[in-house]
């Protein structure tokens, strides 16, 4: 049967400036004041803004946050019965502020939220905070445009506006800036500010997503209640949304951000506590921002800025990246199974094969490996990759000619075919043009299909000399030291001796699997 499969490439933007790329900019990683928001909304499809309730926080001495002020806002357009409810809550009940539990609460329609709260904090340095943020802001805007760029993912939000003098008509207030969002993944957005008056300071603004917060460190997809469980935290109160203004809603609404300002604090404990030099919170967009930011601490420059290949070679690399995949020997068979598990797997592949000394070179040499990478496949065992030393022999890349080789397909499979899904699955591969495999999976096409693949060709890198100027760095008990250590073992040892009360525990976790 034939298929159309699917190869990556290495792409090159040509006449690129590399001192255009820019890291992490130079900011505290926390600033002095946080704005802390959730929306009600109603509960039909289209969910619009009801109501919502602020907190504005300073930071103490400790780091922590507390509030200075507490309010809430209300739709523009809200109706006079729901409006009148929510200022007789005003006359019984009183802000949550730290200095004086009795002050005032505050209440704003949404635009006067957004032009004297919300844009007064941003242009003071705070961060916007919410768990589910991009929903809130969504909430927030009058009119929303899908972005320009980056393939017309996202959105453009305009929040601020004003009213025509001459035609009393609404219009997006164009000295006021909008905020952009494009989804990253289901876990995460990227958030900035953009256009508004060009006299004013160009800010992009900060905003941090706990929910994407938590997916970085615990690798898991929390709830506002169940993130508050995890950090042991007071939560939501017990209550149903009615889609109305109701004191139960209001005082509901008020908890949800009491909870996301504890959370807050409890994700900056931890978060404080890991060796990520200057990574800003709400950039920790995954495990993988994290693990970066931890070998940016040790000193360790990224392959891309620091090895200088040629395209045709990272190319080659890259048609030979596969990720995960799935394997299916028998389907839709009941039979017996035996349910397993890998402990720490990838870090474990990473220390069998010698990747970190690979990593930590000072540079890569790229050589021919043809007749070296046959002799060792003419031979190898099952039993030999029971041989730590074996492993690294198979770091190398061949250029092989499927002819019913069991290999990595990415290609649409059964149900994905409407809509152009693609997947890999290890499958008996023929084709007219040859395709470059990693050493690993052309091994575990050897033992699966019994037959040696045919190798046209075969590189391998050679590492020469250590990185200069990298630097230990403490973890748990001990330290890393880059030039005697090797990471991903230290990693799974340090991992190992840690209970899952100990915050550690997730950390390791956590840049284990990114």
């Amino acid at each position: 049967m034939n298929h159309e499969i699917f190869l990556r490439c290495h792409t090159r933007v040509l006449n690129a400036n590399p001192a255009q790329k820019q890291g992490y900019r130079k900011s505290p990683p926390m600033p002095k004041h946080v704005l802390v928001l959730d929306t009600e909304t109603t509960t039909d499809a289209c969910q619009a803004l009801n109501f919502g309730a602020y907190q504005f926080c300073e930071a103490d001495s400790h780091g922590n946050y507390i509030c200075r002020e507490e309010g809430l806002l209300h739709a523009d357009d809200l109706d006079t019965q729901q409006l009148e409810v929510l200022r007789q809550y005003l006359h019984v009940e009183h802000g949550s502020t730290a200095e004086n539990r009795h002050r005032k609460l505050k209440l704003y329609s949404r635009s006067e939220f957004v032009e004297k709260v919300m844009y007064t904090a941003i242009q003071a340095g705070a961060a916007i905070v919410a768990f589910n943020l991009p929903f809130d802001l969504s909430r927030l805007a009058v009119e929303y445009r899908v972005a320009r760029g980056a393939g017309r993912r996202g959105w453009s939000f305009v929040l601020f506006r004003y009213r025509h003098p001459k035609t009393g008509k609404w219009l997006p207030n164009t000295f006021r800036p909008r905020v952009q969002l494009r989804p990253k993944d289901s876990k995460a957005a990227f958030m900035r500010l953009a256009g508004g008056d060009m006299d004013q300071p160009y800010l992009l603004g900060r905003f941090l997503d706990l929910k994407t917060l938590v997916w970085a460190l615990r690798n898991k997809s929390l709830s506002l209640e169940s993130a508050c469980r995890e950090f042991n935290i007071p939560g939501k109160l017990d209550h149903t949304p009615s889609g109305r203004v109701t004191k139960e809603e209001i005082d509901y609404c008020r908890q949800d951000v009491r909870a996301t300002v504890g959370l807050l604090n409890a994700l900056l404990t931890e978060f404080r506590g890991y060796p990520v030099g200057e990574l800003p919170p709400e950039k920790a967009y995954s495990a993988a921002s994290i693990a970066k930011a931890f070998l940016g601490t040790m000193g360790v420059i990224p392959p891309q800025q620091k090895f200088q290949l040629a395209d045709d070679t990272l190319g080659i690399c890259m048609q030979a990246y596969y990720g995960g995949r799935a394997e299916i020997r028998i389907r839709h068979t009941p039979v017996p199974v035996v349910y397993t598990d890998f402990t720490s797997q990838y870090p474990t592949v990473n220390t069998l094969l010698g990747l970190w000394s690979m990593l930590t070179a000072e540079r890569l040499q790229v050589y021919h490996a043809t007749r070296e990478v046959r002799a060792l496949l003419e031979s190898l065992t099952l039993d030999q990759l029971f041989d730590p030393s074996t492993w690294p022999k198979l770091t190398f890349f061949a250029l092989v000619q499927p002819d019913g080789d069991i290999v990595p397909v990415r290609t649409v499979y059964g149900d994905g075919q409407a809509s152009n899904q693609t997947n890999i699955g290890l499958n008996p591969l023929t084709s007219e043009k040859a395709i470059w495999f990693a050493g690993p999976d052309i091994a575990a096409s050897l033992l699966l299909g019994h037959k040696l693949p045919k190798i046209l060709r075969a590189i391998r890198f050679e590492t020469i000399g250590a990185q200069k100027e990298m630097k230990s760095v403490k973890l748990g008990t001990g330290c890393i030291d880059p030039y005697r250590d090797d990471f991903f073992r230290k990693v799974i040892e340090e991992r190992k001796g840690k209970g899952k009360t100990d915050p550690l525990y997730y950390f390791l976790k956590t840049i284990q699997r990114s």
